[in-house]
């Protein structure tokens, strides 16, 4: 017979669709939930009683010789359905006071266990305090290997552009997933672990001054010039993709022109951030064609 080994840390639990964010965190900010249990500026709710979202120990869940363990340290968020049959939605809210805030980054891993595909899976934004939010990135399970930890990185900017949201004093990121069954058997869940928000603004205002930066040409089929007007020996980019997600980036450039190749793109927005010394100095558009 198989044996299911199961102890939540914290159980967050049942709550009322309509109770809402009361604190909002500023920012740097980033948790691990190794404190057991989940800062004052979260918020979690499911649809069903049977909804569960809570944080395990890298030791308590273990089934027919895997176990679900933390990308780090020994805790972790976890979301699933027990005892299961019918679906529920789980949602775990971040509130974060971000007015007035630029460049910021959310960053986090995530991993699935025997989860499939659902259109509710995802990640949402509020710019309200959670009144309406807007999927901002699919997570679907059923493309991904079981316990195996992915890395996700999303541009809040780039993602309020296209959402037509804004940084506000009540912005709500939210973590969802959607399924009718628990993860004893490695049947449905959700894993979160080291969520990380923050201003990547640079602080040396002098430095970036100095450095002007030429795009060139710009909407383009294939390749995007880059000129920056001050040598440096280390200068890097990162590209992203309208949605938010890092799709390339280069951490050595000795020089003060850099070549991008969108030519394997398709067409569409992309945005792109440059560094000096590991400082951002310039984001800027790209049209591709």
């Amino acid at each position: 017979m198989k044996k299911i080994y199961l102890l939540a840390i914290s159980i967050m639990g049942f709550q009322a669709i309509n109770a809402q964010i009361t604190n909002y965190a500023a920012i740097p900010y980033a948790t691990g939930f190794e404190s057991g249990t989940l800062d004052n500026n979260w918020y979690t709710t499911s649809s069903s009683q049977d909804g569960r979202i809570q944080i395990w120990n890298s030791t308590s869940l273990i089934w027919s010789g895997d176990t679900a363990k933390a990308h780090t340290d020994s805790l972790w968020l976890g979301m699933d359905n027990d005892p299961g049959g019918s679906y529920v939605t789980n949602e775990a809210w971040i509130g974060l006071d971000l007015l007035g805030e630029t460049q910021v980054r959310f960053t986090f891993w995530w991993a699935e266990w025997n989860d499939e595909t659902e259109p509710q899976d995802g990640i949402y934004i509020s710019d309200d305090g959670g009144t309406s939010f807007t999927k901002v990135l699919d997570l679907n399970g059923a493309s991904y290997t079981d316990l195996q930890w992915y890395y996700f990185d999303l541009n809040l900017d780039s993602l309020n552009t296209v959402h037509g949201l804004n940084f506000t004093a009540t912005y709500v990121i939210k973590l969802q997933q959607y399924d009718n069954y628990y993860f004893a058997g490695g049947n449905d869940g959700f894993l979160f672990d080291d969520i990380n928000v923050e201003s990547t603004l640079v602080s040396n205002i002098s430095e970036q001054d100095e450095v002007k930066v030429k795009v060139f040409p710009n909407p383009t089929a294939d390749f995007v010039n880059i000129s920056l007007s001050k040598s440096n020996n280390n200068y890097s980019y990162q590209l992203y993709s309208i949605d938010g997600q890092l799709i390339e980036e280069n951490n050595s450039i000795n020089e003060n022109s850099i070549k991008l190749n969108l030519s394997d793109y398709n067409a569409g927005v992309y945005f792109v951030n440059l560094y000096s010394n590991g400082e951002m100095i310039h984001s800027h558009k790209l049209f591709k064609q």
